[in-house]
Order: C-alpha cells, then structure tokens, then sequence
C-alpha cells in the first residue's frame, strides 16, 4: 500500500513538473511558442507604449515600468475593464481596441502624470488622481510621492473614505501653493464627506491669497466620522487665510457637527487670520502639535467657536500654542502654555492647564486656567 501511494505521488508529482515545464518557452524546441504569446501578462516600457501596442486577447494583465520612462516612478499595473467610465491617465485604450485601468488598491500620483521639482503647473495631474480615486470605489489609497509638487490652481475636494500619505522624512513630500483662491476657506487639500486618513504631507504657500491649507467643510446632512490626521506641516503665512479649517456649522442635527477628528504629530504656523479655526467641532483629540502664530498677520493661532444651536464641545490639545480665541464652545480641555487667551459669555467649562498670561477671561462660564 506504501508502494502504491509512492507511486501515486511520484507520478502526480511529475505530472505537475511536466505541465509546469510546457507553460513556458522551450528555448531547445521551436515548436513551443514564445512567452509572450501565452503569458496572461505583459510588460512596457511606459504607458504610451502600451496604448500604441496590439495587446492579444489572451493577456489580462500590463505592467508599465515608468508613465512616460522606465524609473519614473509612475509605473503601474493595469487589467482589462469593458471600458473607461471617465476620462483619466488612469485608464486608456490600446490599439487594438481593448481598455486598462489601473487595478491597484493603492495610486500614485506619478501615474497621472505629475512630476516634482519641475516650474509648472502639477494641478490637473494630481487633480486627475484625486478624481480617479474619488470615483473608484476599488482604489483607497493614494501616494503623493516625495518631492515639491508646484500648484497654479486648485485641486478638487474629496468626498470618500480614503487614505492621502506623502513620504516621511526631510526629503519629503511637499504641495505648493502659488494661486490665489477665490474661496476664502477652500483647503489646498480638502474634504466634504465620510472619514479621510492624510499623513505625511506639508503644505506650503509660496504665492497667492486666501483659502486654507487644509479644509474640512461638511455639507447638510452630509456624514464625516473619524477623520485622521497625523505628521502634517502647513505654512503659508498671509498666503493663506487659515492653517486649518474645519467647519460643521451646517450639520445642527443629531449627530450634530463635525465629529470625532484626531489631530497628531503636526505643526500649523502662522496665516492671515487664524493658523487653526474650529467651527462646531464635536469631539477632538489633539496631540503632540505645534499651533503656531509666526509668520502670519492673525492675531489668534486657534480659535474654537461654533453656533448658537450648534457649538463645538469635547475637545482635548496636548501640546504648544500661542494665542486662542473662544465663542459658542464648551468642554475644552487645554495641556499647555498659551499666549492670550479670550473668551466670551458663550464659553463654558474651558479648563487650561498652564501657563496663562493676565488678564484671564472673566465672561466664560465655569471654566478656569490652573497655572
């Protein structure tokens, strides 16, 4: 019986290695075809080389080395699809009719066409890659890359549960702001729905006026939940008018405001007039960051407000401010020596740990700085 299962195995065992071997080219055989013409995949240099290419029926798989040459960093891996839903670097057609689209989990935006440390415009390609992402729900990532990315124009905002990641380090990544925006709290990155997670990014404005670095806006009835984020840098002085700005003033129903941000590891510098701006924020755990006044005219690095029905509460910071600002907010929690500090009769139970200038604000309600 041992015998026979030996046997057995040994001949499913060469059964396996014979098959194996007739799947590839056989070099000593001329009548075995080549690769290429029986592998479910293929290789080009660079994007415009496979839409030039006849690609075989049989092949469902391209992989490109480089977007426009090998090395680029905007090579990627594309699968058939019956065609392409929007217009995008993301998605073309070969010459033989068939349509690829790239089939990754994660992009970059070098895939779209977007170059660094170049004087021109990156908009539209990194533009192209946030739309891209945006309407495929198969994507959830996208690699901004390392290097400064030149902006003359605005990128679209994203309304989708989505990961943005720049690369660590001092040879990081960097978007660069050099228009002026129109409308006045319109993030360089922004966001209008769902739960984003951005890490790793600066954002600097070199040029231009208004808008923000970064913008959270939500819409009525539109759903935000635990947006993330970590290791940003945003400076940008009178170039901008905010840092940051996050606002849930058009939500009043329940659940009420812009809900449940997590803010780590990042430094906001001065803008023109305030570095973060908080507008019914509901539930926000800040840590480890640097709200900074320098290098903007605002007078206030954080102001925290919201509105009547709707005021920002439950907000805990851990780490350096300057000076702050509030109006319609409560339950405040401040780890932290600040500058100035105002507030108004809408105020109620801001408690400060930390060194705090005279004179304290005497309208707040049950609130206290403990020095």
């Amino acid at each position: 019986m041992k015998g026979l299962t030996l046997a057995l195995g040994l001949a499913l065992l060469l059964g396996n290695l014979f098959l194996f071997e007739n799947c590839s080219a056989d070099q000593a055989n001329p009548g075995t075809p080549p690769l290429s013409n029986e592998s479910v995949a293929q290789t080009f240099a660079n994007r415009a080389d496979a839409m030039a290419a006849s690609i075989p029926p049989s092949v469902v798989q391209i992989m490109t080395l480089g977007f426009a040459a090998p090395g680029d960093g905007g090579g990627g891996n594309y699968v058939r699809t019956p065609s392409c839903a929007i217009a995008s670097a993301g998605c073309f057609q070969s010459v033989d009719g068939s349509s690829w689209i790239l089939g990754d989990f994660e992009i970059n935006i070098r895939q779209f066409g977007a170059v660094p440390q170049v004087n021109q415009d990156q908009a539209s390609f990194i533009s192209d890659a946030l739309q891209f992402a945006n309407s495929n729900y198969s994507v959830g990532s996208v690699n901004f890359t390392a290097g400064v990315y030149n902006l003359y124009s605005h990128l679209p905002c994203l309304a989708k549960d989505i990961e943005l990641h720049g690369k660590k380090g001092p040879q990081g990544t960097i978007l660069a702001k050099n228009y002026d925006e129109p409308d006045p709290t319109r993030g360089v990155l922004c966001f209008t729905q769902w739960a984003p997670y951005l890490t790793d990014v600066g954002i600097a404005a070199f040029a231009g006026s208004g808008g923000s670095g970064i913008s959270m806006v939500q819409a009525a009835g539109a759903t935000i939940g635990e947006p993330r984020f970590e290791r940003l840098h945003v400076s940008g002085g009178d170039h901008l008018n905010y840092s940051f700005y996050f606002d849930g003033s058009a939500n009043p129903d329940s659940p009420q405001g812009l809900r449940n941000i997590f803010i780590r590891d990042t430094f906001s510098f001065g803008a023109k007039i305030a570095s973060v701006y908080f507008v019914s924020v509901h539930q926000a755990l800040i840590t480890g960051c640097v709200f900074d006044t320098s290098g903007g005219s605002g007078p206030n690095n954080w102001v925290i407000t919201g509105v009547p029905n709707n005021p920002s509460v439950n907000i805990s910071f851990t780490g350096v401010l300057n000076a702050l600002a509030f109006d319609y907010a409560s339950a405040v929690t401040i780890n932290s020596n600040t500058g100035s500090v105002t507030a108004t009769a809408n105020t109620s139970t801001v408690k400060i740990f930390g060194n705090v200038p005279d004179p304290v604000p005497t309208a707040w309600v049950n609130s206290a700085v403990y020095r």
